[in-house]
């Protein structure tokens, strides 16, 4: 693997140079809420937290706001809302919200594209770094653990007192080429450090997922694990590549100007299917329940097929009713795979080779 070797002492400056040229967001612990947050990058918040678990509300909140007005109206028309696309760099971000992003990025750039989001995205660079899984990570079980499943311009790994600096593209190149002389080239004490740290997360991923498996040998049913859930909508809030959203419109008192706002929303909650006449296609909570983690792991209808979970674990560690979510989409990730072997057993009867 090629790549560049970037003292953590160096690490600072770098980003400073960075900010000189666009802002920076990075995952900073902020003590006074008892939670890490991506936050603007600058002296009154201090250093970014490259050991940070996971931040509460994922990237997407900055590429996909939570409430935006898209346009407003008056007597004159229709005017579009400005968009914010000042140059942008998400610091810091874990394979598993780069493979989200990548998602995203199909989602909201191919056919019909968002041009809101394609705007916004255009004009972000991404850098991401390595972690260790805790308990409640399990992007290992849905092929989202490494970063050659995602987007980025720069990766991180930590090496102890230095980071091995993978770069992608071009524009990771022109990264590098702002401050080239903080970075030097890999020796070979450098690169057996990197197979060391890959293999000690591979193990550690491994083991985590042993644990769950054992741990979800239970049986259960969708009825009573619906019975349990709150449907409050904080697995879908914190989930990287949820996207379910509703528009609203905002009228002025004097009945001539207003504004369309678009939320994230959840297909959890009731009112988010309620169509005319008082009908809901899922009334049920266990509908609810069922269809929500069942696209995680299946798609969202033709031609978004796939898994959109990405094992952050974000789900896991925000559920107020303490849900065993990171065992219930292991299990339904290992349904899925071996549905996956039967029908390419059943496309190749004969075990031919193509």
């Amino acid at each position: 693997m090629s790549g560049w070797i970037l003292p953590q002492a160096e690490l600072g400056p770098f980003l400073q140079t960075v900010r000189e040229q666009m802002q920076v967001f990075a995952p900073t612990a902020v003590e006074a809420e008892g939670l890490c947050a991506l936050r603007p990058l600058n002296g009154a918040i201090g250093p970014p937290d490259t050991e940070a678990r996971r931040t509460m509300l994922p990237p997407k909140k900055l590429l996909l706001p939570n409430n935006e007005t898209l346009f407003t109206f008056d007597a004159e028309g229709y005017h579009p809302a400005p968009v914010d696309d000042a140059p942008t760099v998400l610091f810091g971000l874990h394979p598993c919200d780069l493979r989200a992003i990548s998602l995203l990025d199909r989602f909201f750039g191919a056919r019909i594209a968002d041009q809101r989001y394609v705007q916004r995205r255009a004009a972000t660079r991404l850098i991401g770094a390595d972690c260790l899984p805790d308990d409640a990570c399990f992007c290992h079980s849905v092929v989202a653990s490494e970063p050659r499943d995602a987007v980025y311009d720069l990766f991180l790994w930590s090496l102890e007192d230095r980071f091995w600096v993978t770069v992608n593209g071009e524009s990771g190149a022109a990264l590098i080429d702002l401050d080239r002389k903080r970075f030097r080239h890999p020796r070979p004490a450098d690169r057996l450090a990197l197979q060391r740290r890959q293999q000690l997360r591979a193990r550690m991923l491994e083991n985590g997922r042993a644990r769950r498996q054992a741990r979800g040998d239970a049986q259960w049913s969708w009825r009573e694990w619906s019975a349990a859930c709150f449907t409050c909508g904080a697995c879908a809030m914190v989930c990287p590549t949820c996207v379910c959203t509703t528009q609203e419109e905002h009228p002025s008192l004097d009945g001539a100007s207003g504004e369309r706002v678009r939320r994230w929303s959840a297909c959890l909650y009731q009112n988010y299917d309620r169509a005319a006449g008082e009908h809901h296609f899922r009334n049920e909570r266990m509908e609810r329940a069922r269809n929500r983690f069942e696209h995680k792991m299946l798609g969202c209808g033709v031609g978004e097929e796939g898994v959109k979970c990405v094992g952050c674990g974000r789900c896991v560690v925000n559920c107020p009713a303490q849900l065993p979510l990171g065992e219930a989409l292991e299990r339904a990730a290992g349904n899925l795979q071996r549905a996956q072997a039967i029908k390419a057993a059943a496309a190749n009867p004969g075990g031919e080779e193509s």
